[in-house]
C-alpha cells in the first residue's frame, strides 16, 4: 500500500468517486492511523462516501469511532444509517445497545430491520436488558404521536420487548387509523398476554382490516381461556378467509368441544379455487389450507376426546376424505407456457381414528348413525 499520507490527501479530492475508493482502501488496509481521517469523512457531502466511511470504521474496529458512529445513526441518508448500525457493534460491542435503541425510537428512517440486526449482534440478550426495560415508559407516550413513523417504531420495539406495562396503552392503539399500527398492537398483546386484553381483542375480531382480524384470532388463542371460544366461533363463521383459518387454529389450541360442530362445517365448506395462473406456490398453499382446516379438529380430539358427545364422535368417524384436481397455468415469459396439475383435499384419517378409538372405548358400534 502507498504511504498513508498520500492516501489521506486523496480524501480531499473534488471527485467523490476518488474519495469513495480511497475510503474503501483505507478500511481494507487495517491501518488504524487512518481512523481520525475516516471519522472526519463521516461528514462528507456524498452519502456514498459517508456510507463507505462507516463501513471502513467497522472494519478497523477502533473504539475511537464509537461516538462518531453513534452520531451517524442520525444521518439523513438511510444507507449511512444502515452502515453505521452494522459497524457500531464491531467498534463498541454491547455498549452499542443504548445508541441503537435511541435510533430505533426516532423512527425516522427505513433502517429498522438493520438496527434490530445490529442490536442482536451487540447483545443477544438486549431485549431483557436494563436499557430495554427503561425504554418502555419512553415508548408508551409515542403510541399517541401524530407522526405515523414514530407510532410504528414504538410498536416494533414494544413488540420485541413484550413488557406488560404497555398493555393498557396498547388497548387504546386498537382504534388507531393505521392498519399496520393496529396489526402490530394486536400481535404485541398476544405476545404479552393478560386477561385485560381479551375483551379488546374480541372486538378486534370485527375490525375492518382482515389482517387485524387474523392476528386478533391468533392472539386470543395464545392468551387462552374459555371465554374466547364463542367469539372465535363467530369469527370462524363470519370472518374473511385468513381470519377464519386463524380462528380455527386458535380454537384447536383452546381445545374446547363447543368448536367441533363449527369446525366440521368449516372443513366441509372447503372449495379450492380450481385453476391458478402463474403461481408456482399454489400447490403448497392449497394443500396447507386444506390441512389447516382438519388440524384444528385433530387438536381438539387429541386433547379432549373424552368430552366429545357420542353423536359428535359418530359424525366425526363418518367423515369422508375429499380430493380436488387443480392446475396452475403459465403464460408469461418469467414462467413459460404450459400447466402443472396437482391434487389437494381434506384428509380426515386421524380424525376418524381418534373418534373410532373413543367410540370403541365407550363400547359403541361405529356403524350407528347419529
Amino acid at each position: 500500500m502507498p504511504l498513508l499520507w498520500f492516501k489521506l490527501r486523496k480524501l480531499r479530492s473534488a471527485d467523490y468517486g476518488v474519495r469513495w475508493e480511497t475510503v474503501v482502501e483505507l478500511g481494507h488496509s487495517g491501518n488504524r492511523r487512518a481512523v481520525p481521517a475516516l471519522i472526519e469523512t463521516l461528514k462528507d457531502s456524498s452519502d456514498l462516501v459517508r456510507e463507505a466511511a462507516a463501513c471502513a470504521l467497522g472494519e478497523l474496529k477502533d473504539p475511537r469511532a464509537a461516538i462518531p458512529l453513534e452520531g451517524a445513526l442520525a444521518d439523513p441518508s438511510e444507507r449511512v444509517v444502515k452502515a453505521a448500525a452494522k459497524a457500531l457493534p464491531e467498534v463498541a460491542g454491547h455498549s452499542a445497545v443504548e445508541a441503537l435503541l435511541r435510533a430505533l425510537v426516532r423512527g425516522t428512517t427505513g433502517a429498522g430491520s438493520d438496527l434490530f440486526t445490529a442490536l442482536d449482534r451487540a447483545d443477544r440478550d438486549w431485549k431483557i436488558s436494563k436499557h430495554a426495560r427503561d425504554l418502555v415508559p419512553v415508548l408508551i407516550p409515542r403510541l399517541r404521536d401524530p407522526e405515523l413513523g414514530i407510532r410504528r417504531a414504538a410498536l416494533e420495539l414494544l413488540y420485541v420487548i413484550a413488557d406488560d406495562r404497555a398493555v393498557d396503552s396498547l388497548l387504546g392503539v386498537l382504534n388507531d387509523p393505521d392498519d399496520v399500527v393496529r396489526i402490530r398492537a394486536v400481535q404485541t398483546l398476544g405476545r404479552i398476554g393478560g386477561r385485560t386484553a381479551v375483551s379488546p381483542l374480541v372486538k378486534a375480531l370485527n375490525d375492518r382490516c382482515g389482517y387485524v382480524q387474523q392476528n386478533a384470532a391468533t392472539a386470543l388463542g395464545l392468551i387462552g381461556g374459555m371465554d374466547q371460544v364463542e367469539p372465535l366461533i363467530a369469527a370462524l363463521e363470519n370472518g374473511d378467509s385468513c381470519a377464519r383459518q386463524e380462528a380455527a387454529t386458535a380454537l384447536g389450541r383452546l381445545a374446547d368441544v363447543r368448536a367441533i360442530g363449527p369446525l366440521v362445517r368449516y372443513c366441509l365448506d372447503y372449495r379450492p379455487e380450481g385453476c391458478y395462473r402463474n403461481d408456482p406456490t399454489a400447490p403448497v398453499q392449497e394443500r396447507d389450507q386444506a390441512a389447516g382446516r382438519v388440524e384444528a379438529l385433530t387438536a381438539i380430539l387429541s386433547r379432549a376426546v373424552g368430552e366429545v358427545s357420542t353423536e359428535q364422535l359418530l359424525t366425526l368417524a363418518a367423515l369422508e376424505d375429499t380430493c380436488y384436481h387443480q392446475r396452475v397455468e403459465y403464460d408469461t415469459p418469467g414462467y413459460g407456457d404450459g400447466a402443472d396439475d396437482f391434487a389437494a383435499g381434506l384428509d380426515f384419517d386421524q380424525v376418524r381414528r381418534l373418534a373410532t378409538q373413543e367410540l370403541a372405548r365407550r363400547g359403541i358400534d361405529r356403524g350407528r348413525r347419529a
